[in-house]
């Protein structure tokens, strides 16, 4: 794998522990590599084929879908 290159940060509030969190995502050629982060207790780095990446994608939409969108002032989204 190339070193993956940073795509964006996601910084938000966990619902269940009310702790800081974030994901970082950074990408390379068919690779996907996520990292998610709760800032008091650690961090959980998957990475992933990009046909994998495609199935957690669509799920991800799915739940979009789902989950009505609110406006929050605890979750941004920071480009690199």
């Amino acid at each position: 794998m190339s070193d993956p290159q940073q795509v964006a940060t996601v910084d938000f509030v966990d619902i269940d522990s009310g702790s800081d969190a974030f994901v970082a995502i950074r990408a390379s050629s068919d690779v996907v590599v996520l990292s998610i982060s709760i800032r008091v207790d650690g961090d959980l780095l998957v990475a992933m084929n990009y046909s994998d990446f495609e199935r957690l994608l669509e799920a991800l939409h799915l739940a979009a879908t789902i989950a009505e969108p609110t406006e929050s002032s605890s979750t941004s989204v920071h480009d690199s």
